[in-house]
């Protein structure tokens, strides 16, 4: 099989064939087609800050994935491009490293460079390029790990690796995945392509709403571990998007005022918390039971669809409507001795 490199070189092709770079349409890599709104915005908020280093540990921005795609931030390393990930990837895994071809060049380049052994798969085109998992199989023992594209590089396929998943922990093997572009906003494109992977898009699943009742209780333990770690070396911005450590004497007066501040909003939290439960109590009736079956299964058919314009947690949304309608209801009842 012909090496064809890495590919994207629009401006090599157009000088190899003699064409404009305007008119070449290039499928030779995974490139998101939706461009971030105001996008220049964000560029020119960027070189601003541009005299001076940034975040070498990028902590906003690991932050901010991290409350996006529900991950620990400790387990995300941001890389100038997959490449660079992948190069990085290479020095810390076994020597041997499988690879389903065809796909992106750069995996087997990484590993040669890092002096891994390559043992190739090969997606077969009459088999419509689908993973054979008997192969995997019966070659278990002559690999350490597998490197999967995922839309595969060149031929676009998505493949389904929920049984490939469940043989590499059987057999326990590191499998790698690199997912291009598959987030919450592709979604519905990929349904639409037709690739042959079934990708269920709707209303709010059982499984989202089980994960926004977790979310809701784990998102203030992390923050506590936030502040525990803060506590033990506090930092402030500069202005420039860097750390500064608090240092003398000031350190333990900013630790008290900080832990004085946080006991003084949770007390608010909570006494808030029981009068509402107190008052609750008193408003309960068949009213009460309506609105809250009407509000969870609003929730229920209209979660995914509100959260593409207002990205909260189901759960906290369905006690803020519920609050909203009791402080209602306790309004129209003194004003109206109405509900």
């Amino acid at each position: 099989m012909k090496d064809l490199g890495h590919g994207a070189n629009v401006d090599n092709m157009a000088k190899k064939f003699g064409k404009n770079e305007n008119d070449i349409i290039d499928f030779s890599s995974n490139v998101n087609p939706h461009i971030i709104s105001d996008l220049g915005k964000y560029v020119l908020e960027g070189l601003e800050k541009s005299r001076s280093y940034p975040d070498i540990n990028y902590t906003n921005l690991r932050n901010n994935i991290s409350d996006y795609i529900k991950v620990d931030s400790e387990l995300i390393i941001p890389g100038n491009g997959a490449t660079e990930i992948i190069y990085l990837l290479m020095k810390s895994i076994k020597r041997r490293l499988a690879i389903l071809n065809p796909t992106f060049s750069e995996y087997g380049r990484g590993a040669k460079l890092n002096n891994l052994e390559i043992i190739d798969f090969h997606l077969k085109e009459e088999n419509n390029f689908s993973i054979d998992l008997d192969e995997i199989q019966k070659n278990m023992d002559k690999f350490d790990s597998l490197f999967v594209c995922n839309p595969n590089n060149p031929n676009g396929k998505v493949k389904d690796l929920n049984e490939l998943l469940d043989l590499m922990i059987e057999n326990d093997k590191l499998l790698i995945v690199d997912n291009e572009n598959i987030f919450e906003g592709n979604l519905e494109l990929l349904k639409e392509a037709d690739l042959g992977y079934e990708i269920e898009v709707g209303t709010a699943s059982f499984e989202e709403i089980k994960d926004d009742f977790i979310d809701f209780f784990m998102t203030p333990f992390m923050w506590y571990v936030r502040f525990c770690k803060w506590l033990v070396y506090p930092t402030y911005d500069n202005g420039f998007n860097q750390k500064i450590a608090y240092t003398g004497g000031e350190v333990w007066v900013i630790r008290i005022l900080a832990i004085v501040a946080v006991l003084f909003i949770m007390g608010i939290i909570m006494v808030i918390i029981m009068e509402t439960i107190k008052q609750y109590k008193k408003m309960w009736n068949e009213i009460s039971q309506m609105f809250l079956i009407g509000s969870l299964s609003g929730i229920a058919v209209l979660g995914d669809v509100t959260r593409k314009y207002l990205p909260v947690n189901l759960i906290l949304l369905f006690i803020l409507i519920n609050m909203g309608i009791m402080l209602l209801r306790i309004y129209l009842r003194k004003k109206f001795d109405y509900m």
